[in-house]
């Protein structure tokens, strides 16, 4: 009589559920204390700027008493921890405030350029994945050579790269000198009359 043994592979299975969940909790909150403390330095480096946002709501030809009423409104008067917990609270219901430049809710302004950055950041993807990889690919077939030396020369030029700066010195270059974005293209803040300004200073 032979005795057949089965293996059981359920405990196995059930023992790995919990562990997964505690890798995705775990997950979850590095991901909540990582935007915990980036509001905290935004709203931190926010009250540091010495720019009174008071002064940027109402205009510097405002009386005492307008003043006074909107440092009130805007909660200023407040302790700072006060001020961080009412802005964590609206931050939580979406609630994103006004924008001082174009006087519109925060969250309309994000609607509006939301499209833009999902293209640009599509296109990024595209280009960065179509020259990256057969880049990459070039460097590891001809591992010493000159190719694969210059190959970490930009993509090390392309990692140091400030984006900010990149993105100016293209819409200087592709709008304000050679004009092939159109103006109605350029979703920028940045006017003609600025970039002409900008480019006469190099």
């Amino acid at each position: 009589m032979s005795i057949i043994q089965t293996s059981d592979t359920s405990a196995p299975r059930k023992s790995a559920l919990p562990k997964a969940a505690g890798k995705v909790a775990a997950s979850f909150v590095v991901i909540l204390t990582t935007l915990l403390g980036l509001m905290m330095i935004t709203f931190t480096v926010g009250r540091m700027v010495p720019a009174d946002p008071v002064i940027a709501v109402i205009g510097d030809q405002a009386d005492q008493a307008t003043y006074d009423r909107v440092y009130k409104e805007m909660g200023l008067d407040q302790p700072i921890y006060v001020q961080f917990a009412g802005y964590l609270s609206d931050v939580v219901h979406l609630d994103f405030g006004q924008s001082i430049i174009t006087k519109q809710p925060v969250s309309k302004d994000l609607a509006r350029v939301f499209p833009a950055t999902i293209e640009l950041a599509t296109l990024a993807t595209i280009i960065g994945a179509g020259l990256g990889i057969p880049l990459g690919v070039i460097a590891a077939v001809r591992r010493g050579t000159w190719v694969d030396h210059v190959a970490r020369v930009v993509g090390l030029l392309g990692y140091s790269t400030p984006i900010f700066w990149l993105g100016t010195i293209v819409i200087l270059v592709f709008y304000a000198y050679l004009g092939a974005i159109p103006p109605a293209a350029a979703s920028t803040s940045m006017t003609k009359a600025s970039c002409r300004r900008a480019r006469t200073s190099f």
